[in-house]
């Protein structure tokens, strides 16, 4: 089924806006926009998530418009209680660049 949600509140301090949508099984993605008025600051995202493998794997991504960029790569094993996973973030603008790895168990 295709579901949709939309949702967005505004404050004296700010606006805040955004829009999810799963397209399938395997592929949903949002919108982020987010007004802070207190320091001028307007920030729009998006992102998404793709399931691979039958559910054992996932990527999620996202980008905005502050110049970064991040992904997670995620692999649950079969035959163990754990999930390995990978990120990184890369913000262009600020010159920085960050990267991990981990193990979830459970």
């Amino acid at each position: 089924a295709v579901v949709s949600t939309q949702s967005g509140h505004y404050v004296r301090e700010g606006t805040h806006l955004c829009y999810y949508h799963k397209g399938n099984d395997k592929v949903s993605c949002g919108v982020e926009f987010e007004y802070v008025d207190q320091i001028g600051e307007c920030v729009t995202s998006f992102g998404y998530k793709i399931d691979l493998n039958n559910g054992l794997s996932q990527f999620k991504g996202s980008f905005d418009s502050a110049w970064s960029v991040t992904g997670v790569l995620e692999k649950r094993f079969e035959a163990f209680p754990f999930c390995f996973t990978l990120s990184g973030l890369v913000n262009h603008k600020k010159n920085q660049a960050k990267f991990g790895i981990g193990f979830t168990i459970g």
